[in-house]
């Protein structure tokens, strides 16, 4: 008499450990997730404030060569127009390539986070088939004990 209780007690503990697993597995990789898309939303909040800051540098850059080249009592023509020009097209190539950076490191940090959540929704799928296994196995020894 004592068997079947055995294998029936067996089998809800093993299903409901089952059960447990895959929540645990599904919070981890859900938390694993935000984590991951607070750092893509950081990292194009910084990436937007290095490109702010090149900016502003390289504002003051080509306000120096123009400077240097009004000082100099060189016109804004020829060789000094093409340095001021090259200096300018230079200085939005590099913000827009730190803006580029950020979205892409953004970019990767939210496929990293989908990937978890898909990860977390497999653990719990599995988990659930683990656990209706686990009741279906318990549920076959009590009733092979009678």
């Amino acid at each position: 008499m004592a068997a079947p209780i055995v294998a029936g007690v067996g089998g809800l503990v093993s299903a409901f450990g089952s059960n447990q697993a895959g929540q645990a597995a599904q919070d981890e990789a859900n938390f694993n997730a935000s984590i991951k898309k607070q750092q893509a939303r950081i990292t194009l909040d910084q990436a937007a404030e290095d490109e702010r800051r090149l900016r502003v540098q390289a504002g003051k850059v080509i306000g120096g060569i123009k400077t240097s080249i009004g000082a100099s009592g060189v016109k804004n023509e020829g060789s000094a127009l093409d340095v001021l020009q090259e200096s300018m097209a230079n200085a939005e190539l590099d913000a827009l390539t730190t803006r580029h950076q950020g979205q892409l490191k953004a970019w990767a940090l939210q496929v990293g986070a989908q990937g978890d959540e898909m990860a977390g929704r497999n653990a719990r799928t599995a988990s659930a088939f683990n656990t209706a296994g686990a009741l279906l196995s318990g549920g076959a020894s009590v009733i092979s004990k009678f």
